[in-house]
């Protein structure tokens, strides 16, 4: 960055994103992307169906480039562990417990592997990230009296 981008960003407003605690971390809960599909193969790994997109600049890039329409992707055994208890019913606590058990992993390690892992599958809209109880209950609005 130049300088003068340097010193202009900081008047420029910028939205913060709200921080979590370790505690708040720990208890969100990941949900697998409903538009995708999956399976495992004989190796008992999960095989991702990922679409490209195809909006106008996907089909121009396609068409130039000829790319697929589909991209597929293997995760390896770990991957394929975490991926299954990402079913929005498990909390990032409960995965980091059960990597703990099943590979003999030190608690830290697996809670720094598998936050980062969930994050770079976030990323890439793979998996989404449910904060809290979700909607739970909502109250009807009420109409406003004339």
């Amino acid at each position: 960055m130049s300088v003068f981008t340097q010193s202009l960003s900081r008047y420029i407003p910028r939205k913060k994103r709200p921080q979590l605690t370790r505690e708040q971390a720990l208890a969100v809960r990941p949900l697998v992307n409903p538009l995708l599909t999956w399976a495992r193969n004989e190796k008992d790994e999960v095989v991702l169906d990922i679409p490209i997109r195809q909006d106008r600049y996907g089909r121009v890039l396609g068409r130039l480039f000829g790319t697929p329409k589909r991209k597929e992707l293997v995760l390896d055994e770990v991957g394929s562990t975490v991926w299954g208890l990402c079913d929005g019913e498990h909390n990032v606590g409960f995965i980091v417990g059960e990597m703990c058990r099943r590979y003999k992993l030190n608690r830290r390690e697996a809670e720094t592997s598998v936050t980062m892992y969930l994050k770079m599958l976030a990323e890439r809209n793979l998996v989404g990230l449910k904060v809290g109880g979700g909607l739970g209950r909502v109250k009807p609005r009420r109409e406003k009296a004339q």
